[in-house]
């Protein structure tokens, strides 16, 4: 017998496509706005020439600003050293005496010595030989700290007279404020070898008790 016939399978089913969206119109871009033309730039006008004044050709320029230089400014004047006080000189006392000179010069000796040296000057001027003025001249120095001079002063009054007490006392005390004990030490002793019992005998005596050999 004839075999039975399979029968015909189904069609397969496609599936249906899917719609296509329709495209979308392009953006529509604005149209660029036209740019208005850049207005050219203005040249400065020349200023209007100046009419010239009655008188003036008009080819005639004007003569230049001259500016005057700003004038220095004055330096304060530097201040003035005071004026040294006047110190009477001997020719000043020609109408005096040695012994007003002596006198005017012991009264100065201590508030003015050198006021004082300029009387001591003028008497030892009126008198070479005597002593007094010039160890008195001694002292005036040693009292405005004039060591030298005063040294020399009183070397030159001993050169006049070496036993001379004042002049001794001076050399003494100059090496002793010197340091030099020695020294000061030998005027001392001479002092009190001339002027035992002067009025500075107390003084040398007890420099020499304190320094000299036992």
């Amino acid at each position: 017998a004839a075999e039975p016939v399979a029968p015909a399978a189904a069609p397969t089913q496609v599936p249906a496509a899917e719609p296509v969206a329709p495209e979308t119109a392009p953006a529509q871009v604005p149209a660029a706005e036209p740019l208005a033309p850049e207005a050219p730039a203005r040249r400065p006008e020349p200023a209007p020439a100046k009419a010239p004044a009655q008188g003036q050709s008009a080819t005639e320029r004007p003569a230049p600003v001259v500016r005057e230089a700003p004038a220095p400014r004055e330096r304060p004047a530097p201040a003035q050293p005071p004026a040294p006080r006047e110190t009477p000189e001997p020719r000043a006392f020609a109408g005096m005496t040695f012994d007003q000179h002596m006198e005017q010069g012991n009264r100065l000796r201590t508030s003015d010595p050198e006021r004082a040296m300029t009387h001591f000057s003028a008497a030892a001027a009126l008198k070479p030989g005597q002593v007094a003025p010039v160890a008195a001249l001694g002292d005036c120095a040693a009292r405005l700290d004039k060591r030298d001079q005063a040294q020399r002063y009183y070397a030159r009054a001993l050169r006049i007279r070496d036993s001379y007490g004042p002049a001794l006392i001076g050399m003494a005390r100059l090496h002793k404020q010197a340091g030099d004990t020695g020294t000061a030490l030998g005027f001392y002793r001479r002092y009190l070898e001339v002027n035992s019992r002067g009025s500075q005998a107390g003084e040398a005596r007890a420099f020499v008790e304190a320094h000299g050999a036992p």
